[in-house]
């Protein structure tokens, strides 16, 4: 009784952030998964009339309007570790000038991701996304980097991993350094 006890608190510590079992859930924590999850990903299209809502002003904007502006998005939801969205969260706040990055979050509670977002004092361009968007990114189990091309395409998808900053780090880097006059980085 003992032995499954201390294997199912050491499974659930590998596992690290998984939530309760949830049917809307795509693990990305497999590598050789994480590539055809990848791969899948750039093949999703978002509805151009896709409506996001502002978090701070609660005005709706079309999605449609960011196309091709050089923006990463970076999508959390509340299905997501939030060990891992902290984590991109602390490497975000190192790099002060990044204006190019919005956050995209789908969550029941407007009240839990605004503590989220306060708890880890984030200043970044946030808004909510509604049931409407691709269900495929509404089902990923860890945050994932973004952009969109000109036909409302994913491209340039990153999923980060607990533990691994620097990975995460040099994404920015490669994805941000593009526009150097808009977003210098400091390079720790």
């Amino acid at each position: 009784m003992q032995n499954s006890i201390i294997t199912l608190i050491v499974t659930s510590f590998i596992v690290g952030c998984s939530n309760s079992p949830d049917d809307r859930l795509v693990d990305v924590t497999v590598d050789k998964n994480l590539n055809k999850l990848i791969q899948s990903l750039e093949e999703v299209k978002i509805h151009p009339k896709t409506r996001i809502e502002n978090l701070k002003t609660e005005e709706n904007l079309n999605l449609n309007n960011f196309r091709n502006k050089n923006s990463l998005f970076l999508y959390i939801s509340d299905i997501q570790c939030t060990d891992l969205i902290e984590q991109e969260f602390q490497l975000l706040k190192t790099k002060p000038n990044i204006k190019n990055v919005m956050l995209l979050c789908y969550y029941k509670s407007s009240r839990n991701l605004k503590i989220l977002l306060l708890n880890n004092e984030v200043d970044i361009q946030t808004h909510r996304v509604n049931d409407r968007f691709p269900p495929l990114i509404l089902k990923l189990s860890n945050p994932t980097y973004f952009k969109l091309d000109e036909n409302l395409r994913l491209k340039n998808v990153f999923i980060p991993k607990l533990g691994y900053k620097e990975e995460s780090h040099k994404y920015l880097i490669s994805e941000l350094i593009q526009r150097p006059n808009e977003n210098e980085l400091n390079v720790d």
